[in-house]
């Protein structure tokens, strides 16, 4: 079997080189990228064609490949939605692959370099944020793109969300139609447009009642780790609520975990609400009230619209599509009790 280092001594270059010449990553000269090339014909080992820099991305003919980004460690409904965009691209005869775009996103070139080595005809980008550079070059080059979860903040690409901030006015008007009047807001990153608007929702709420609270709130990462310490710091600090509104289920069950550790009872002295309605949040042991987020949905009308921005170059147009929210009512929601924590 031919391996990197024998390609590396007889075109005289690192095995680093060889590397990032054949991965078709930029940031090799065109003599040294020949030498690999020829070096790695020699051997018999199998070579993809670079297909140039950046000015020529107009000469890349797409091959009925939609690549598809997100983070399914740490998104507990990419698999929903991925399975969603797999299942109607297969039934128009496309092939959906997984990648790790942010793995090289942070160089432009490398990304492109990615995109044509994969021969991608579109992209869907699930509940990740994309850098601006990527951003301001598939607006100019055209190339197909939508975000699921999240829009991008200069609406520069198509996306297809869940109606986060009437989610999340529901949530809030049901807890306080619960007798709650101390609402803890535990939203996520302030990057996160679907974060931003779930704490918009909130907010509007609470101001309308006369009720908000700004040392109630609170932004964090959207994992189980910050749902617990968000709620050890504010137990810890004596602030005084009877319900926590978490901006994400995950969140919401490390809240349930600080709660239980600081022996208080759910939903007798405080009552917790999450958004997402993730398939653990149903499980027995959580009962969670959440705010369900069409996942499916989503996934399939962000495989109809890629396929169209991929048939049809001549769409300009970008589209916002927006599906409904709902509340979803379980175990951890009460009315407040005259002892509950106030």
């Amino acid at each position: 079997m031919v391996k990197l280092k024998d390609i590396a001594e007889v075109a005289g270059v690192s095995v680093s080189t060889v590397s990032r010449t054949l991965t078709n990553q930029s940031g090799v000269s065109n003599k040294l990228r020949a030498k690999v090339i020829d070096a790695a014909k020699q051997l018999g080992y199998p070579v993809k064609p670079y297909l140039g820099e950046t000015s020529s991305f107009s000469n890349y003919k797409p091959k009925g490949i939609i690549g598809v980004t997100g983070d399914p460690m740490h998104n507990p409904f990419f698999y929903e939605v991925f399975s969603a965009v797999e299942a109607y691209a297969n039934s128009r005869g496309y092939t959906v692959m997984h990648w790790n775009a942010q793995s090289v996103w942070k160089d432009v070139n490398a990304f492109i370099n990615t995109i044509r080595y994969h021969q991608f005809s579109g992209m869907v980008c699930i509940s990740i944020e994309i850098p601006e550079p990527v951003e301001e070059f598939i607006k100019s080059s055209q190339f197909p793109c939508i975000t699921v979860g999240r829009y991008m903040k200069s609406r520069l690409i198509d996306s297809v969300t869940a109606d986060n901030i009437n989610g999340s006015v529901i949530a809030t008007e049901q807890i306080i139609n619960h007798g709650h009047e101390r609402v803890l807001f535990i939203g996520g990153p302030h990057e996160s447009t679907a974060s931003i608007d779930r704490a918009r929702g909130y907010m509007e709420v609470m101001n309308r009642h006369g009720l908000f609270d700004n040392s109630l709130v609170f932004f964090t990462s959207l994992n189980y780790v910050s749902g617990y310490k968000t709620t050890m710091a504010a137990l810890k600090q004596g602030l005084k609520f009877t319900a926590i509104f978490a901006a994400s289920d995950i969140i919401a069950i490390g809240v349930l975990d600080a709660l239980t550790k600081n022996n208080l009872r759910v939903p007798d002295d405080i009552s917790v609400v999450g958004f997402d309605n993730i398939e653990m949040s149903s499980y027995n042991i959580f009962k969670l009230t959440t705010v369900n987020q069409p996942k499916k949905e989503q996934g399939l009308v962000a495989a109809e619209r890629i396929l169209q921005l991929v048939e049809n170059s001549t769409i300009n147009q970008r589209q916002h599509i927006v599906l409904p929210a709902e509340f979803i009512p379980r175990n951890t929601l009460q009315p407040i009790r005259p002892k509950a924590r106030a």
